[in-house]
């Protein structure tokens, strides 16, 4: 079976969940988001946005905020699988996934090229030894509300320029059907930014899916 490098679920989510999710990720304390190694970071110029986690630091149990945020993972877990079942990736071993980011871009910010996979593996409790291999970006507000703000990815990377090879594959609502609620899958050692926002305000919910390094 072909595997894809991405796939494209536009109405992966509904308008009404996405309200929601961003209703309470406003609640929360949002800040300046880092690269791995922080302020520091020879490519912290890389990114400029602002970050809040869904997780049990942000929700705590028992309360309706918790009960939200079981549906959002179960939710966009389920549209998840069904995007790597039609990617043709049902047998990438896929063990577990870092906590979903709630991500803002206002006017100026942007988060520039790079990729979610890294040579060094992340530990997530007792697992020491995972690697980043899918990753999803899910758009929680409608594109109308900002301008700017394009995700593109960057396919066969390794192949030559991009004038000749053509690998840039740019998001554009117009060209595509992007809208509140579509989600993006893609596989995470591709390339990938948004462009800057030069007006409004984009909100994104973003995930990461991990299993053991490739043998």
């Amino acid at each position: 079976m072909h595997k894809s490098q991405y796939l494209i679920i536009p109405e992966a989510i509904d308008k009404d969940l996405c309200e929601r999710i961003i209703e309470a990720g406003d609640k929360l304390e949002i800040k300046s988001a880092l690269t791995d190694g922080g302020k520091k970071s020879p490519y912290a110029h890389v990114r400029n946005s602002n970050v809040a986690w869904i997780n049990t630091d942000n929700f705590k149990e028992n309360t309706p905020d918790y009960d939200l945020m079981s549906e959002i993972y179960e939710e966009v877990d389920t549209t998840f699988n069904m995007a790597r079942a039609e990617m043709g990736l049902e047998n990438w071993d896929i063990s577990d996934r870092q906590p979903f980011q709630y991500t803002n871009y206002k006017i100026g910010q942007y988060y520039d090229w790079h990729r979610d996979a890294r040579e060094d593996p992340y530990v997530l409790g007792d697992k020491p030894n995972l690697i980043r291999k899918l990753s999803l970006s899910l758009l929680l507000n409608d594109p109308a509300e900002y301008n700017g703000g394009i995700f593109e990815l960057e396919t066969n990377w390794t192949n030559g320029p991009h004038e000749q090879w053509k690998r840039i594959v740019t998001f554009d609502p117009e060209k595509y059907w992007i809208q509140q609620g579509t989600m993006i899958v893609f596989q995470s050692h591709l390339y990938h930014r948004v462009a800057p926002v030069s007006k409004g305000l984009r909100k994104s919910l973003v995930g990461w899916y991990l299993g053991d390094p490739w043998i």
